[in-house]
């Protein structure tokens, strides 16, 4: 399909960024536009207010920042070692728990863990559990010693999770996302450096904070989406295109 290049003064093929989708407003649907128009292969952009934290990646990342500041979340411990930061099937959750089910006494998801690692039965569960434990006491460590935003990258770079996200669908944008995150720590670093609190346990109580108020942070946006994408605007933000 050809149109009119008024600079040009010639007739060329439309390209994405010719292309916009008006809406009366973003609040509601724009995600739901940008999740079909990214899994359909069309690039993309759009301003929306939220979404951020139900991104996949970054849930990943919180529930890890949420078990390095308290080992004993049992929610969290479960989601991130079923997550590609670890990739413990859901089989092997399954027997943690079971090992534990004889014990009178009720245990949290992470005392199962635990438990596992000193005698559960299958030795290559119990292997990869030490790993995954010793790496979290390690990044516990660091998360005393440096600042939050050292930590996350530290984590992005033993995990190579960068790279694993860019190599999924609209993986730009998750990609994205997660650095949005690592410069959202250098932020608050500045403002949370004057308190005695950890670094870490000031920024998880600052997005449960924000997750209770329904408040959310805009989708990150990679910088290729801003060239040639289908552009997601409300009537409002519209004004003077032709």
């Amino acid at each position: 399909f050809q149109i009119y290049d008024a600079e040009r003064k010639t007739l060329r093929n439309v390209d994405y960024r010719d292309i916009v989708v008006l809406m009366r407003s973003l609040a509601k649907k724009a995600n739901d536009y940008v999740e079909v128009f990214r899994l359909a292969g069309v690039p993309c952009s759009c301003q929306a207010t939220e979404g951020y934290f139900e991104a996949t990646e970054i849930s990943d990342v919180t529930a890890l920042l949420k078990v390095l500041d308290n080992p004993q979340r049992d929610i969290e411990l479960a989601a991130v070692l079923r997550s590609p930061l670890f990739k413990v099937g859901d089989s092997d959750l399954a027997k943690i728990k079971i090992h534990n089910a004889e014990s009178r006494r009720h245990k949290g998801y992470c005392d199962c863990v635990l438990q596992y690692r000193r005698s559960g039965p299958d030795p290559r569960l119990t292997e990869r559990l030490g790993q995954v434990l010793d790496q979290l006491d390690e990044w516990r460590t660091v998360a005393r010693r440096c600042n939050l935003a050292d930590l996350i990258w530290r984590i992005y770079r033993q995990t190579g999770y960068l790279s694993f996200v860019s190599a999924l669908p609209n993986g730009q944008v998750r990609r994205a996302n997660l650095l949005r995150l690592h410069d959202r720590a250098i932020q608050f670093e500045g403002f949370a450096s004057s308190a005695g609190t950890p670094s870490l346990t000031r920024f998880v109580e600052f997005i449960e904070k924000l997750q209770e108020m329904g408040q959310d942070w805009a989708p990150a946006e990679p910088q290729a989406s801003a060239g040639n994408a289908v552009r997601i605007l409300s009537v409002h933000k519209s004004k003077g295109l032709e």
